[in-house]
């Protein structure tokens, strides 16, 4: 009696290759969803820094009647986000040696010095609707200083 080579693939040796596949396939398409979630959460961060930055600089992209030399609160909408930005009188942490810890707030005066010195805080919400900022999430917070020479 004579045997002949088999000339194709049984059954099982395809289902165990299309299971291989599909587990190959399944892991390229997670880390390609993976890096396209990391692009989107990357440029909404850089977004939110790069626009709080701007408004630390110029309160008149939140409100075109906005005093750039005033101590104020102001609130609005700038790329999709809802921006507070606050500014208080200058206002710098140094060592004194007068608290336990050296270290506390102290308000230097600068009423006599030429131009406009302010402490900015600006928070950075998505998601607000209208201006209730406890309809959305608060995802930064900057602190800067804010200087404008006099006019």
């Amino acid at each position: 009696m004579h045997y002949s080579q088999r000339n194709a693939f049984t059954f099982i040796e395809i289902a165990v290759a299309m299971v291989v596949l599909m587990v190959g396939l399944t892991a390229s398409l997670s880390l390609m969803f993976v890096g396209l979630d990391w692009g989107r959460d990357i440029h909404l961060k850089t977004s939110v820094v790069n626009t709080t930055r701007a408004v630390i600089d110029d309160p008149l992209m939140l409100d075109v009647n906005a005093d750039p030399l005033a101590y104020e609160k102001v609130e609005g909408y700038v790329n999709g986000l809802y921006l507070i930005r606050e500014a208080t009188p200058f206002q710098e942490t140094v060592w004194t040696g007068a608290s336990r810890s050296g270290w506390q707030d102290q308000v230097h005066d600068v009423t006599n010095l030429p131009g406009f010195y302010a402490n900015v805080k600006v928070e950075a919400y998505i998601g607000v609707v209208g201006s209730d900022i406890s309809t959305g999430e608060k995802v930064f917070e900057m602190i800067g200083f804010y200087y404008e020479a006099q006019r």
